[in-house]
């Protein structure tokens, strides 16, 4: 089996972004409107990201999302999840 760590990664950037903000809410007192123009900038900064690696992803195609395919395994495990 074939881990793509790279396709993980790429991937799940804007997750740990958006999780690292809520814990910086969760552990320290950030005023909301602090809050606001930080998750403003997470939204920029997405948008920037996706229009980066749509190109990126027409060169590379085996890690476009799109072109994956779940398998019999792969229903098996989501439907567990």
């Amino acid at each position: 089996m074939i881990v793509a760590f790279k396709y993980s990664l790429l991937n799940n950037i804007p997750e740990f972004l958006i999780f690292a903000l809520i814990m910086i809410q969760q552990l320290t007192p950030v005023p909301l409107h602090i809050m606001l123009i930080l998750l403003l900038i997470t939204g920029l900064l997405w948008g920037v990201y996706s229009i980066i690696f749509k190109r990126w992803f027409n060169q590379h195609p085996e890690y476009n999302p799109a072109n994956r395919q779940l398998t019999k395994l792969g229903y098996v495990i989501l439907a567990l999840a």
